[in-house]
């Protein structure tokens, strides 16, 4: 069986195990951890400004999956909040966690390039993105998956199971899709019939 690679954003809050075993945050495994190497800068799109960043990497572990992990958190200077990467990819050298830091970036910026567009554009693509992000918070970041097909039939299960029949959306009034079309069938016994003129 082929292994496949990912490389995921990790919330700062959410745990995972560190090397000696205790269960933590991801912000107290990398507390007090040096960066490696020298730092290099990288351009922030929001702010238009070069950020002098500095990597590390952390071999951790989750109890959901069954290989090795590594943190690879993205420190951008003082007062700005570090990024932490979870890939299964080895990373042992500052160079490797720089590749892994640039396919995220590179990957972000494409992201937030097609999200782009003007507020009350037709185009405006909100809901898609509320999907996305429901999407990683309630099914991605919560589970792992060994294989394509576990992570196709974990998306489907979320999609077609819980986030269609049973989890209540905003835009229906808090109601769950299955509900919202349920108050809108007409009985059977009294159906409305239009004939035309």
């Amino acid at each position: 069986m082929s292994r496949v690679r990912f490389v995921v954003r990790w919330k700062k809050g959410n745990k995972l195990i560190d090397a000696s075993g205790q269960e933590r945050k991801a912000w107290e495994i990398a507390r007090g951890k040096r960066a490696w190497g020298e730092a290099k800068l990288l351009w922030d799109t929001h702010f238009r400004v070069y950020r002098s960043t500095r990597v590390l990497a952390l071999p951790v572990r989750h109890p959901e999956y069954r290989g090795p992990l590594w943190l690879v958190v993205v420190r951008q200077g003082k007062g700005r909040e570090p990024w932490y990467l979870l890939t299964n990819e080895p990373v042992e050298t500052a160079e490797h966690a720089w590749e892994i830091t640039f396919s995220s970036v590179r990957r972000w910026k494409i992201e937030i390039v097609v999200s782009m567009s003007g507020k009350g554009n037709w185009y405006d693509n909100a809901a898609t993105e509320a999907l996305f992000g429901s999407l990683k918070d309630e099914c991605v970041h919560r589970t792992f998956s060994q294989s394509h097909e576990e992570a196709r039939q974990s998306l489907f299960e979320y999609l077609e199971v819980f986030s269609h029949r049973q989890r209540r959306h905003s835009s229906l009034g808090y109601l769950s899709p299955l509900a919202f079309e349920h108050q809108w069938e007409v009985p059977a016994e009294n159906p409305a019939v239009f004939l035309p003129d």
